[in-house]
Order: structure tokens, then C-alpha cells, then sequence
């Protein structure tokens, strides 16, 4: 792209294991009542032996549950504020919480994904080889002509015992707009009768920037194992996104 576009707070995702889940096989039709019926906007899609989904449309969740772990995500989270999207994340695990009767939990994470639109991966590897947290290769490799295609950092940090697992590559997004709709024209450069196609582009433009198929994307997954019973899972999302923006977030946003 002809400069850098802004950052986008692609997708959220929640993740709590439990131990003595086993009561979901008796009430997993429960929860999913409970759910439908309690929360605004949430459908259910399936149930099953192996787990139960639902999805609410209108804010891009999803939520999954079986007999050792609840899932929650949602895409396009800058469409929303945090904390409206904690609350909801606190208020489908107590119902499941509350129907399998868990209170022995193994592991708990909340894993943020931040976005740099590109137009393609080689365009997303260009912004990557200028990061702080990069690789360094053997000398004798590049001195025999091999040339850096696409590189994924991964790195795991660990600190006031919470794990940080930092991701960092170039993606293409199933469900992104593709680039090969933008004209290569630039619409400054159209006459004042083609207003309609400019305002047209400009759109495109507009919508690729917050919705592209490429680009350089950061997913720091913030862990815990073995939790307290009465952690709070509100203060858990917003107090990591915190140390996320606060400590990671420059890695991308440094671009």
C-alpha cells in the first residue's frame, strides 16, 4: 500500500480449562437454553456429544463449551469497547460455570490479535523485516543467495507469573476483502464527472482498510495456569490488554 494503514484490533478470543466437566453431558441442552433465553442476540448451532456453539451475529461472537473447556471470540473487536466485550465473556461463563458446577480450573487466556492491512504477504514481509523482534540467519545461508520469503517470529515471555506467547507474521484472512477489487488508479486523478466512481474507490479503500485479506499481524496469548477459583474474568481481559498495549503493542505499532 502506498503508506502504512492503522492498526486494527482484528479479534479477541477467551479461553478457560476446567477440571470435572462431566456434567456437561447431562446439561450441555441446558446451558444452551439458559443462554438463548438470558442473552440478548445469542443463537444456538450445535450440540453435540463433543460440545456445544453459539453465535451472536450482530457483534461477531462465538462461544463453545464441552466437558473441559469454555471458548469465547469475537472478529472485528475494534467495532466494539472492551469492556462491553468482557462483560459478555463473564456473563456466558457463569452460566456454564453455574450448570457444570466447576470450581478446579487449569488454565485461563485471553489472546488479543492486532493488524497492519496489507496488499499481500510480500508486502506484509517489507514491514516485518524492519520489527524489533526479528531473526537473525546463519551468514553462510544468505551468502549462498537464499532470500527471506516470509518469516514467523514466535517467542514466549513470563512475568508476576503470567505467560506471554508473541506471534508475529505476515497472514492472509479467509474472510478479508480481496485487494484485486481496489483500482490501481488513484481517484485524485479522475475528472469531476466520475465522481461517483471516485467516491466508489474511496469506499473500497475505506472498507479494505478495516476488513483486508493481507496483513502484518501481532496475537500476544496471555495465560495463566492453574488460576483461583474467584479470579475475575473481566479484570483478567482488560487488565492483560493493559500490559499488552503497553509492552507489546509497539512491536506492530513501531511499523
Amino acid at each position: 500500500m502506498a503508506k502504512k494503514s492503522s492498526l486494527i484490533f482484528d479479534s479477541l478470543s477467551f479461553e478457560m480449562r476446567y477440571a470435572f466437566g462431566h456434567s456437561f453431558f447431562d446439561r450441555c441442552g441446558q446451558i444452551l437454553v439458559d443462554i438463548e433465553r438470558g442473552c440478548e442476540g445469542w443463537i444456538s448451532s450445535e450440540a453435540t456429544a463433543q460440545g456445544g456453539m453459539l453465535n451472536r451475529p450482530d457483534k461477531d461472537y462465538s462461544v463453545s463449551f464441552n466437558n473441559n473447556q469454555f471458548n469465547f471470540s469475537v472478529r472485528r473487536a475494534f467495532k466494539l469497547e472492551l469492556d462491553e466485550i468482557a462483560k459478555e465473556v463473564n456473563l456466558l461463563w457463569r452460566i456454564v460455570r453455574a450448570n457444570l458446577n466447576v470450581d478446579e480450573f487449569i488454565r485461563i487466556g485471553s489472546r488479543f490479535f492486532y493488524l497492519l492491512p496489507t496488499r499481500s504477504i510480500a508486502e506484509s514481509e517489507k514491514f516485518i523485516k524492519k520489527s524489533n523482534l526479528n531473526i537473525q540467519y546463519p551468514e553462510n545461508i544468505i551468502n549462498e543467495g537464499y532470500e527471506v520469503f516470509t518469516r514467523h517470529m514466535h517467542t514466549s515471555f513470563k512475568k508476576d507469573g503470567v505467560e506471554y506467547m508473541i506471534n508475529l507474521e505476515g497472514i492472509r484472512r479467509a474472510y478479508g476483502m480481496d485487494p484485486s477489487k481496489l483500482a490501481v488508479t488513484d481517484p485524485k486523478t479522475l475528472h469531476i464527472k466520475q465522481r461517483e466512481a471516485r467516491l466508489a474507490e474511496l469506499q473500497r479503500v475505506s472498507e479494505y482498510s478495516i476488513d483486508p485479506m493481507y496483513g502484518v499481524q501481532l496475537d500476544a496469548d496471555c495465560v495463566i495456569y492453574e488460576p483461583e477459583e474467584d479470579i475475575s474474568i473481566e479484570d483478567f481481559i482488560l487488565s492483560q490488554h493493559g500490559i499488552f498495549m503497553t509492552d507489546f503493542y509497539p512491536i506492530i505499532g513501531e511499523l
